[in-house]
């Protein structure tokens, strides 16, 4: 590497201009205004999966008579939305599919996305970086030195494993020395894998209610990891799975139980401002055996180990439930998951009790001789398999 690359800018004497200055006011200005109009008029509102559904045939229908235009228009509102770090890139992603095709949908999402990250890393480097140099300049040398020498190797694994937020990464990165190329590249191959993800989602957009359908199984292609081996989607947020699918069950024949819990109930994950999300749990019906998982949080492949344990020891969703977590932490999804499934069987075992209960007052009372119930319900449940039969 060129040795003036690594040359800390506080060391150069060139003083910023008046002109540069202006500039930088001008465009920090037209920033700060596009961000507060979005929030002012809540065009977020337009970016919802309620608005994506009600307005879906007017969507199709603009996209069939004028394909080009919704082309880029798509490309450019994905790109001000990422450029602007906003929210509402999930359910941009989303529509590319749904709009466009699988194929094509994939690729226009990754190129508003990429081109809105690029935006996002200029306006930090224009805006920030001199600021920076000139204050820490000689405190990073070292490190802008390693991040320059290794920058498309770290930018690929931020991309890939999303350690941090999609935003940040754009907006630190744009105070490094890393070169624009490289940048891009590597922005451009990493988000494919989460780009696929969320975009192909979008081809069953009619039967998505939530956000948290994204992780259904009639949303994906059948999963090669579908079994006992858990494995986790590192998007944002991740979403991890372990076991068996309803639709996987329903078709081996086993009868299985699906409950949900969201994340937006549990005390850490309100605190963190982390509420998107759920755990879903399959139990087989009659047992407290779970035979499948999946947890849509932002550390969801830390999450779905407690679920692998119980399932490889043969523990159910009794233990899970009477299991004591740290509080408050996130990982308390997962007990309550399962103890929305227990309290459901309280309330069943009640009913019958209760149902119990009054056959035998009745029979107290007279009113019901309780070998002529018992007689009917052979009978009605011999006709009901006569009828099966026939």
């Amino acid at each position: 590497m060129p040795e003036e690359a690594i040359v800390p800018r506080s060391m150069e004497s060139s003083p910023p201009r008046a002109s540069t200055r202006a500039g930088k006011l001008v465009v920090a200005a037209i920033l700060v205004a596009a961000v507060a109009a979005f929030f002012h008029f809540d065009l977020g509102d337009y970016l919802s999966l309620d608005a994506l559904k009600a307005n879906r045939d007017r969507l199709l229908a603009f996209t069939d008579a004028n394909s080009s235009l919704a082309m880029a228009l798509y490309i450019a509102t994905y790109c001000l939305v990422a450029g602007l770090s906003l929210p509402g890139a999930v359910i941009l992603t989303l529509a590319g599919v749904f709009l466009f095709g699988g194929f094509w949908g994939t690729v226009f999402v990754n190129i508003g996305a990429t081109s809105g990250a690029t935006l996002a890393f200029l306006a930090a480097r224009y805006l920030l970086q001199d600021w920076v140099e000139a204050r820490f300049g000689n405190h990073l040398g070292p490190i802008q030195e390693g991040f320059a020498k290794n920058a498309f190797s770290y930018l690929m694994t931020l991309r890939l494993i999303p350690l941090f937020p999609f935003f940040l990464v754009n907006l630190v990165s744009g105070l490094t020395r890393v070169g624009v190329g490289t940048y891009v590249a590597a922005t451009g191959i990493g988000i494919v894998p989460g780009s696929f993800v969320y975009a192909y989602a979008g081809r069953q957009l009619g039967t998505i209610n939530s956000l948290k359908e994204i992780a259904s199984p009639n949303v994906f292609w059948p999963s090669p990891f579908s079994g006992s081996s858990p494995w986790c989607t590192y998007t944002e947020p991740e979403i991890a799975h372990v076991g068996m699918y309803e639709a996987e069950a329903k078709k081996k024949g086993i009868e299985v139980e699906t409950h949900t819990y969201e994340l937006d109930e549990v005390d850490r994950a309100i605190l963190d401002g982390e509420g998107e999300g759920f755990a879903r749990v399959h139990i087989q019906k009659g047992t407290d055996k779970i035979m499948g998982a999946t947890v849509m949080v932002a550390h969801a492949g830390d999450l779905i180990s407690e679920f692998s344990v119980l399932m490889k020891s043969g523990a159910g969703a009794k233990t899970l439930s009477s299991t004591i977590h740290p509080y408050p932490t996130q990982a308390e999804v997962n007990k309550k998951v399962a103890t929305s499934w227990r309290r459901a069987h309280l309330e069943l075992r009640r009913k019958g009790t209760r149902r119990r209960l009054r056959h035998l007052r009745r029979w107290r009372d007279g009113d019901e001789d309780p070998w002529d119930s018992c007689f009917d319900k052979v009978h009605r449940n011999t006709t009901s398999s006569r009828r099966v039969t026939s």
